[in-house]
């Protein structure tokens, strides 16, 4: 009997030359980076994946999504249209959420797109656990033909310990159980939009095995059965750190809940509720008076469209706004509809009136803005004179209406209610302007609300920056740091930038420093960030006069682009000098998108609906700013043109932080800039020790799926190594070093017949075949299909994914080009209807007769 071992191993003289290899790149590259990096302990990482010189700080790729994704792949940032969460870091650790086009293994469903999370440990260089949300159809499946929303995530908690689900699928409280948990009333085939907190397995780390507890919140059946297909069901306005308090509306009517468990009433339309593990749901938009108010603004938020700090963090404290129960008010004359004040549930029993006037001014109406995260600070703009100031603003009322004759925030002032002296204060007094403050918005505050950053177009602060006729006159308006009583001048960006568009024509992505004042967008351009101790803002203007050391004219366009700024606050007089985050280190002009694929250039990559609590971490205390750009900023991308030229997503660094030593600040890549398909950047950990990014690019030796969009994090001594793959023994000179894998008890020797011939390898590898490739030579699009121009090199079978569009498979007998037509998803045809413009991506996989494949792909922008 012939005898067989074999094993897939190096030689000890190849062994040797690898190890002697590996052991000279790690010197060399730590000889070259010892000064930047002080020998990194994530080395042979970096030096495999080649960042040595392009990724500072020890950083190296780690793979997040899966690395088998059934062909799936992370969602670009606008494919998720609505007001849902596609991407949320952990604020402390290595953990993040994402978005995928379809089912990845463990999930329980399938859908249009995907939610999960993903965890890694927390020592660097080891590989992630991903958990697919996807929620069980083993009641009732989707009634819909067609990929069909299997749900979306409205809120996760900063530290990604809970999250809240909208899904009309009927869940189980744990995986396997028996029965749906669903209101009294309802039945699983309804179809019946609900919410559900999601609380992780206690203990357990991300898995299959690990779904976690689904608690269902909308405990009561609505009045109608709303299909959520045809957009009825909730938005969540806010909830407590730990999700034992959620706050949410009802978005179409029909999905009005009872006055209280058991009733037979319907709260009045457009109420906010709250739902407590402890008590379930009731009625919070309750007046001063105990009856639950009749007209409440509770669209997107609950709050005119922003719901910054709506709920207290722990769930104690609740804003909403809605008619006062004053009735015998005054109303003036010129008002479009009557005033609408702010009001504050405080422990779920007793309503104030926030915005209620503190002298014998008559108060007309307030915009809420934001509230700490503890409830204590709330503001809101209104109109001159509630509270004792020396403010110059004229007896008029506060313009909240886009389109209207008047501007957005005409007669507006800030104002600050404080929770413990339950007073108001003034932040925006004017002495100067005889037209007053004219406030346009908040563009962002502090964790603790000490930090209060906004903008007007009067002059708050005496001789610097433009007077309110200057402002008025060049349609501009200035930015200003409040800080315990003490205001500084911060710059002077466009009007429009600092939410004062008002008319029809206005292009409302042009307000991308404060909330958008309009009834549809909220914080869906909302650019401008704040840390959380308040003392950095980033904010973006097309103002060319911020810092002249820059010239933002587009080359391709001639206009001027936006580009990022950053401010460190100071309480020093006079104009201080921002440094311009995303512009050319080396002076180029500022580039533009002139391939329709692709979205126009904007500070942060394509403006994204965004909810409060997954408003991207973009800048950090220590003043590092991660962002998009269209423009290339780096050597790796000077002299590209034509396709070449994409978004990616980049690091700032200012001096003396991270290792830079350029008064400038450093620039550098979050990829490797040679991708011809966008990177976005989506989030960061608030220590920013991890940095997570999309692209289709395989950065890492794990990711082995042909070009699939995944998530990354770029993280501080990061990077997982992968040891090459052992070399066949091919000779019997060779000697193998580890253990073999014997097919026969008997160990090889003689059976007395002599020796045996030498060893021969078993199951050679197969030559490896040459690739048939298919090609997009063309594409174009209708109201509800997009029709892809396919050169196929032989007979095949085709194979179409990707985010925006329905899925597709066909077969031809014969090359050549052939038309494919798909269907936009329901979601994506939405989109277009609401925006006009949506970015879809699209994977060709292609399956020759012979059995080679190969795969394209393709990103359009569809208008």
């Amino acid at each position: 009997m012939r005898h067989i071992i074999y094993s897939t191993c190096t030689t000890r003289f190849g062994a040797f030359l690898a190890a002697a290899a590996a052991v000279f790149a790690i010197g060399a590259s730590s000889a070259t980076s010892a000064s930047a990096a002080e020998g990194c302990p994530n080395e042979a990482a970096r030096v495999q994946q080649g960042v040595t010189a392009l990724l500072p700080e020890c950083r190296g790729w780690e793979l997040v999504t899966p690395v088998d994704k059934n062909d799936e792949e992370a969602t670009v940032p606008d494919d998720t249209t609505a007001l849902e969460v596609p991407y949320q870091a952990a604020d402390q650790g290595p953990a993040t959420t994402f978005a995928m086009t379809g089912a990845i293994p463990g999930s329980q469903s399938a859908g249009q797109f995907i939610d999960g999370i993903s965890t890694g440990t927390p020592e660097p260089q080891s590989l992630w656990t991903d958990l697919s949300l996807a929620p069980e159809t083993r009641f009732e499946p989707i009634g819909e033909p067609g990929p069909r929303p299997a749900g979306q995530w409205e809120y996760y908690s900063p530290n990604l310990t809970c999250g809240i689900e909208k899904t009309a699928l009927p869940l189980a409280s744990h995986a396997g159980e028996e029965k749906p948990d669903i209101a009294p009333g309802e039945t699983a085939s309804e179809e019946i939009e609900r919410l559900y907190m999601w609380t992780p397995q206690a203990g357990a780390a991300p898995s299959e095995s690990a779904r976690g507890t689904y608690t269902l919140v909308t405990n009561e059946k609505p009045r109608e059965d709303v299909s959520p297909y045809s957009g009825g069901g909730y938005i969540v306005d806010g909830a407590s750190r730990n999700c034992e308090h959620i706050a949410f509306d009802a978005e179409d009517e029909g999905s009005e809940l009872p006055v209280a468990p058991g009733s037979p009433d319907f709260a009045p339309r457009g109420a906010i509720y709250e739902w407590t593990a402890a008590d379930g749901v009731h009625i919070a938009s309750v007046l001063p008076d105990g009856k639950p108010a009749t007209e409440v603004v509770a669209s997107k938020g609950g709050n005119q469209n922003s719901n910054i700090g709506a709920m207290s963090e722990d769930g104690s404290r609740l804003f909403f706004t809605a008619l006062s129960d004053e009735q015998e008010k005054p109303i003036p004359l010129n008002l479009p509809r009557s005033p609408l004040q702010i009001f504050m549930r405080v422990q779920g029993t007793k309503t104030v009136e926030i915005s209620k006037t503190d002298t014998a001014v008559v108060d007309d109406g307030a915009r809420f803005q934001a509230a700490s995260s503890d409830g204590s600070r709330v503001f809101f703009t209104a109109n001159y004179g509630l509270a004792a100031s020396t403010s110059k603003g004229p007896a008029t009322w506060c313009q909240f209406t886009p389109g209207s004759s008047e501007s957005a925030g005409q007669g507006c002032d800030l104002y600050e209610y404080n929770g413990a002296s339950a007073k108001l204060t003034d932040l925006s007094a004017d002495t100067v302007d005889a037209t007053g403050a004219n406030v346009r918005g908040v563009l962002g505050i502090s964790r603790d609300g000490t930090y209060v950053y906004f903008s007007a177009t009067g002059q708050l602060v005496a001789g610097v920056g433009n007077t309110g006729a200057v402002n008025e006159a060049n349609h501009e308006a200035n930015v200003y740091a409040y800080h315990e009583g003490h205001l500084s001048y911060v710059a002077t960006i466009n009007e429009t930038e600092a939410g004062g568009g008002t008319t029809a024509n206005d292009n409302k992505e042009e307000t991308i420093d404060a909330v958008e004042p309009g009834n549809d967008s909220g914080l869906s351009f909302l650019v401008a960030r704040v840390t959380p101790n308040g003392k950095t803002l980033l904010l973006g203007t097309k103002d060319s006069n911020i810092n002249k050391s820059f010239n933002n004219v587009d080359q391709v366009t001639g206009k001027t682009d936006p580009e990022l700024y950053e401010y460190q606050y100071t309480e020093s007089p006079g104009a201080p000098t921002l440094p311009c985050v995303s512009c050319s280190p080396v002076g180029h002009q500022p580039i533009s998108s002139t391939r329709a694929y692709l979205q126009p250039f904007s500070p942060l990559g394509p403006f994204v609906q965004v909810r409060s609590g997954s408003i991207p971490r973009n800048v950090l205390e220590d003043g590092r700013v991660f962002f998009d750009s269209y423009s290339p900023l780096v050597p790796q991308e000077e002299g590209k043109t034509g396709r070449a030229i994409t978004i990616h997503a980049y690091e700032w660094r200012p001096d003396t932080v991270g290792g830079c030593t350029l008064a400038a600040g450093c620039i550098t890549l979050l990829d490797n800039g040679t991708g011809e398909f966008p990177s976005y950047f989506e989030g960061a950990s608030e220590d920013g020790e991890n940095v997570y990014f999309t692209t289709p690019q395989s950065l890492a030796p794990q990711d082995e799926d042909g070009g699939l969009r995944d998530v990354y994090d770029v993280r501080v001594d990061g990077g997982i190594y992968k040891a090459p793959e052992a070399e066949r023994c091919s000779s019997e000179k060779d000697t193998c070093q580890g253990p073999g894998e014997t097919f026969n008890e008997s160990p090889i020797g003689s059976t007395g017949a002599g020796n045996q011939p030498p060893l021969t390898l078993v199951n050679p590898a197969p030559a490896p075949k040459t690739p048939t490739p298919v090609k997009i030579t063309g594409h174009s699009s209708a109201k509800t299909t997009l029709t892809l121009v396919l050169s196929l090199p032989s007979a095949g079978s085709i194979s179409v994914s990707g985010s925006g569009v329905v899925g597709a498979h066909h077969s031809e007998a014969r090359p050549g080009v052939y038309k494919l037509t798909l269907s936009l998803t329901a979601k994506t045809k939405a989109a277009l209807k609401a925006h006009r413009r949506v970015k879809v991506s699209v994977r060709v996989s292609f399956m020759s007769s012979s059995g080679v494949g190969s795969s394209t792909a393709l990103t359009a922008t569809l208008k």
